[in-house]
């Protein structure tokens, strides 16, 4: 049965169930960061090495208790972290223990990482960042595709990863409420001009119900669906996705363009973050590498899984398979705007922006906004990565 756990009976319950960790003199603190979950790490007094995360589901989003959450989502990271963990393990955290009643997980404790959006905002760079989330994608999401699974077997696939309540909060927090006047949405006074013009531009609406559309219909690779700097966790030498509730099977550009927005206001917000230009624009020149890398990697990973796995024969040729990833790419582009546009008004804004002092916030917010809505209109026209770039730039 279900029993909302505290830090006290968090510990005791890791003790009992962590053969590891029992004979232990075990500290347990609370380490919630996000909106759906409570999350402890509990770990030895006398060895920093010994450690777990446990994660649980909570009922309601803590942003918006009104917004009521199935537990048993975190089945569905369970399961997310299992098999993605099979195909790619450097990048996961392992899984020792799930209570389908107590809606629970306890999984590897990456306690000599790091928040990536933290550092970026500090300014730390990664050289490895934009390769490894590069690899991770173009693995996972070709690997989960019917370009590589039996028809069948990846139809049981979408069939189990079937999210609806966590796809609902998507789909109108990304889609549907920055667009109308809903009471949830965020608006500072000075973006209310700016927040009408979307809400009256009917060729805008038009092409965010596509990508809606795209998102809620297309079910083409298992996808985290929560990409963002706040769930990758980075050290020197390695990083780390978290936080897989969201997973379920929908269109691949959906993660690259969710991980995109976050490099992009992470960018817009550089002018506010560093007062000294040399390093302000090395920050900058760093980000859009990072898009560039991580779509480069991801573009070659994804081609020789390609030549290597397709056996499909109308599909084993060179012209689809280019359609297919520049697909990817403008669809990519569409989210990202789409996640940009969510993140300056909507629910769950993000400290890159909410930190730069109020007279300053309006004018990266205004870019923001004014760049993801080019973005959106201008997507399809884009056939190379450089050209998305140079899109971002023009707007510094």
């Amino acid at each position: 049965m279900y029993k909302r756990l505290n830090i006290c009976t968090a510990l005791d319950y890791v003790k009992e169930h962590i053969k590891f960790l029992e004979k232990e003199d075990l500290i347990c603190e609370e380490i919630s960061d996000g909106n759906l979950n409570q999350v402890f790490r509990i770990k030895s007094k006398e060895d920093k090495h010994k450690s777990v995360i446990l994660k649980q589901s909570l009922p309601t989003l803590r942003i918006d208790e009104t917004m009521k959450l199935c537990l048993e989502r975190i089945d569905i990271e369970n399961k997310y972290l299992r098999d993605q963990g099979n195909l790619v393990p450097k990048f996961l955290p392992k899984v020792y223990h799930y209570d389908g009643n107590m809606y629970l997980i306890i999984m590897e404790d990456f306690n000599e990482h790091i928040i990536l959006r933290k550092e970026l905002i500090s300014g730390k760079k990664y050289e490895h960042l934009g390769k490894g989330i590069g690899e991770f994608l173009a693995k996972t999401t070709f690997c989960n595709s019917d370009l590589y699974l039996d028809p069948l077997k990846k139809k049981e696939k979408v069939k189990m990863y079937i999210n609806p309540e966590l796809c609902r909060i998507t789909e109108e927090l990304v889609f549907v409420n920055p667009y109308y006047n809903c009471p949830k949405n965020k608006i500072n006074p000075w973006l209310e001009p700016v927040v009408q013009e979307l809400i009256n531009d009917k060729r805008l609406q038009s092409e965010v119900s596509e990508l809606r559309e795209e998102f809620m219909t297309k079910a083409q690779s298992l996808i985290h669906g929560d990409l963002h700097t706040g769930s990758i966790l980075i050290n020197d030498m390695e990083l780390k996705i978290i936080d897989g509730e969201f997973a379920f099977y929908g269109p691949i550009g959906f993660d690259i363009g969710a991980f995109w927005a976050n490099i992009i206001l992470s960018y817009e917000s550089q002018n506010y973050h560093r007062s000294n230009l040399e390093e302000r624009r090395e920050m900058e020149g760093y980000l859009l590498n990072v898009i560039r890398d991580m779509w480069n990697v991801f573009q070659r990973e994804f081609i020789n899984l390609w030549e290597r796995y397709v056996s499909c024969p109308i599909m084993m040729n060179n012209i689809y398979m280019e359609k297919y990833i520049l697909s990817i790419m403008q669809s990519s582009i569409g989210y990202a705007a789409c996640k940009i546009i969510r993140r300056i008004y909507g629910l769950a804004p993000v400290i890159d922006i909410t930190l730069i002092e109020e007279k300053e916030r309006e004018d990266v917010q205004k870019k923001s906004i004014n760049l993801a809505r080019k973005l959106i209109m201008k997507r399809k026209e884009l056939k190379h990565i450089d050209e998305f770039i140079d899109l971002i730039e023009e707007r510094n």
